[in-house]
């Protein structure tokens, strides 16, 4: 059932091991708790493997948004919007932070170039830490 909400990116499922306080946690298994792994996708030290889908957001946060801004993310004062995958991808790779190609990437997670994209930001930022 978690499958519908989200989605595993750039690794295979299988075993992974959080920090805690989540711990070990079997991405092949179809009986996750879906709370626990929206605490993962909203945890700060910002865990790259786990992606919110349109169902999941609109499962957890549709409450919070307005009929007028659905399908936006609100971020840092600005409302950001519907891109393709041309312009996410070029988002990303401008990006200076792993959150900000992030936030890129949950526009585009139904890309497989901007997965792509995302997966190659990732590693570049962090090769600098």
């Amino acid at each position: 059932m978690w499958k519908k909400y989200f989605k595993i990116i750039g690794i295979k499922p299988g075993v992974i091991i959080y920090p805690r306080p989540f711990g070990r946690i079997d991405f092949r298994s179809d009986n996750l708790d879906i709370n626990l792994l929206k605490n993962l996708v909203e945890d700060d030290r910002n865990l790259p493997y786990l992606v919110i889908t349109e169902a999941g957001i609109d499962h957890f946060y549709d409450d919070e948004t307005d009929d007028d801004n659905k399908g936006d993310i609100k971020g840092n004062d600005e409302t950001i919007k519907e891109y393709t995958a041309k312009e996410l991808i070029s988002l990303i790779k401008k990006s200076e932070t792993i959150a900000d190609a992030f936030m890129y990437l949950n526009r585009g997670h139904n890309f497989a170039s901007v997965e792509k994209a995302y997966a190659k930001r990732f590693y570049e930022l962090n090769q600098g830490s």
